[in-house]
């Protein structure tokens, strides 16, 4: 703070506004926490591990014994309301989320394939803005496309806090553009964010880029189409660029109550520079909202954002590794291979089986293989060569629904001199062997 002149010979200090308070406890707050000592963090993993307490512990860790999903955000990254946080998603996580706050609604999907890397796709649909001209897109509102990236780059542990590196918006239009790095500390049944943030995310905010130190590049304002250079397109020169940062931070708190959870979070955007020229007005740079998991696969949330513009969110949480039970997973295992008896010497000659016994024959393949998700149509021995017509609405690769064909037709047909020839229908396409199959008995 800069000094001013109060009365004559003496030397007052300006007071701080309110707002500027406000925004100091806010981020300074999170960033003490992610910074907290080493030995108090670690015996609070000790008595974690020991069951005395909750405690720090991991994020991982730490909602899978509470059940709870991954919290996310407006955006359907794991985060705070508006802001990201350095969590990331089990393997194999999977979210739907609709979120909406005047004027936008927007649809994500998010996508964990590993433990270190977070996906996502969205539709932002800015019901303020139409589509194009009147006569043109009619009452069709204005839809954004975004894909998302957030890179783990360390762990939790007793040292260091989660961090990762996060690109919102990275091909898409770009309206939306930002790039952040993002630390985050668990203390208790507290989760403390602490982040630097590029681009719309930092509309509004004062800061001086500090990579301007390093080479004007990074000075120069985004273009008007973001950060991707377009719809579409990457553009990664624009990446960590324009004259100011901002600095966001917040708090997530697992509350006594069962499976509700509270968050508080400092948004450094003022929403005054928002695409296709829309201005809000920003009567507090603070987000609030609650959320409930009324199941583990669904989260319902609501809250103040700017100071007065409520937020409504809903949450559909899944796992790829976990719906087995839940939908129906028609790859059923193979039939194990019978062992036969040696076949015929060369030369042998068969007896011709009478209709009946290929009948029953012929039910007992055609049930194996309705077990094995393929329908038998036609089944007929012949000399040593047992035939079998049957088709596959199932399984994609065409060697896997013979080879299961083969070893039910193996384990069925008489062992002596026998060759299996399958012939089997495809999605409508019947392919043919070069050997015919015998006229019907």
């Amino acid at each position: 703070m800069r000094p001013r002149q109060g009365k004559p010979g003496r030397l007052t200090t300006a007071r701080p506004r309110p707002g500027q308070t406000l925004r100091a406890a806010l981020i300074s707050t999170p960033l003490l926490a992610v910074l907290a000592p080493v030995p108090a963090l670690a015996q609070d993993r000790a008595q974690y591990q020991t069951g005395t307490t909750l405690t720090s512990g991991f994020a991982a860790e730490r909602d899978a014994e509470s059940g709870l999903p991954p919290s996310l955000n407006d955006w359907g990254e794991t985060g705070l309301i508006q802001d990201p946080n350095a969590r990331t998603g089990l393997v194999g996580d999977f979210h739907v989320t609709l979120s909406n706050v005047n004027p936008y609604t927007r649809y994500n999907f998010t996508l964990s394939p590993t433990p270190w890397l977070e996906t996502a796709f969205r539709y932002t649909n800015i019901m303020n803005r139409f589509y194009g001209p009147s006569f043109f897109s009619g009452t069709q509102r204005y839809k954004d496309r975004a894909f998302d990236l957030k890179l783990r780059l360390v762990k939790e542990n007793d040292t260091w806090p989660e961090i990762a590196l996060g690109f919102r918006d990275i091909a898409g239009t770009g309206l939306f553009s930002s790039q952040y790095l993002v630390a985050n500390r668990r203390w208790y049944d507290l989760d403390f964010t602490a982040g630097i943030a590029w681009g719309n995310m930092a509309n509004g905010s004062s800061i001086p880029n500090p990579l301007g130190l390093f080479s004007s590049h990074f000075k120069r304002p985004t273009s008007a189409f973001g950060s991707s250079g377009g719809a579409g397109n990457f553009n990664p020169k624009a990446y960590f660029t324009g004259p100011d940062i901002g600095l966001f931070g917040g708090v997530e708190w697992q509350t006594p109550i069962k499976n509700l959870r509270a968050k508080l979070e400092y948004d450094p955007n003022n929403y005054h520079n928002e695409p296709f020229d829309n201005r809000f007005q920003d009567n507090l740079p603070v987000n609030f909202d609650l959320e409930y998991t009324p199941s583990p696969v669904v989260t319902l949330a609501a809250g103040i954002e700017r100071g007065k513009t409520g937020m409504l969110r809903l949450s559909i949480h899944a796992n790829f590794n976990d719906l087995k039970g839940l939908l129906p997973i028609r790859d059923t295992p193979p039939p194990p291979i019978k062992i036969q008896p040696r076949t015929m010497p060369e030369g042998a000659t068969t007896p011709t089986l009478k209709p009946k016994i290929q009948n029953r024959i012929a039910g007992a393949i055609f049930q194996q293989l309705g077990q094995q998700h393929l329908t038998g149509t036609r089944f007929a021995i012949a000399g040593h060569t047992a035939y079998l017509v049957f088709e596959n609405n199932t399984y994609r690769p065409t060697a896997m629904a013979v080879g299961r064909a083969a070893r039910i037709v193996a384990n069925n047909a008489p062992p002596p001199g026998r060759t299996n020839r399958p012939h089997h229908r495809h999605r409508r396409h019947h392919q043919r062997s070069p050997h015919p199959l015998p006229p019907r008995s």
